[in-house]
This record gives C-alpha cells, structure tokens and sequence, in this order.
C-alpha cells in the first residue's frame, strides 16, 4: 500500500468516526432518527468512495492491458467526489452541533 492509499484511508475512517452516537434517552425519537440519517448518509459516501478509489488503485496499474482510460479517470474522479461530499457533510453537521 501507498503512502497516498494510507492518507486516503485513515481520511475516510477520521471522518466517518465523528458522527456522534443516538442520544441514549429512548423518548429522543426525533435525534435516533436524525443520527440514522446521517450515519447512513457517512457510510454510503465513505463506502463509495472506497469503492472507486479500490478500482482506480487496480485498474490504474494496467495501463497496457486493454484498460478503459477514460473509465479509469472516472473512477478517480468519482472517488475524489464521494469523498469532498463526505468531508463538507462531516464539516456542516459539525458546525450545526455535533461533538
């Protein structure tokens, strides 16, 4: 693994793990809904963009094997996407109250 496969990692796994637990007051109904909304929307983002980092990583090293440049430069690209969405997410909710 690549220093820069490291950093792209240890980033998403930093963000995802600051999204605050449920309240533990089980008549919070309201805050156990929201926390589920935003730990859904953490892991769909954190798991796309891991996704398509995975495939740019492998796909990347084949240059010469008949491999799709352009679907390469997409899967970068998306992965890059995925993860600029989970950072501003992250960034928005944090300033809204989470800690």
């Amino acid at each position: 693994m690549t220093q820069k496969e490291c950093d792209f990692l240890v980033e998403i796994a930093s963000l995802a793990i600051k999204c605050p637990a449920p309240s533990p007051n089980p008549y919070d109904l309201t805050g156990f809904i929201h926390a589920s909304r935003d730990y859904e929307k953490i892991l769909t983002l954190a798991s796309a963009a891991l996704q398509y980092y995975a495939f740019y990583s492998s796909l990347k090293t084949k240059k010469g094997d008949e491999v799709d440049e352009e679907y390469v430069e997409y899967c970068k690209e998306t992965s890059e996407k995925n993860l600029k969405e989970l950072r501003d997410f992250v960034s928005k909710r944090t300033k809204e109250g989470w800690v």
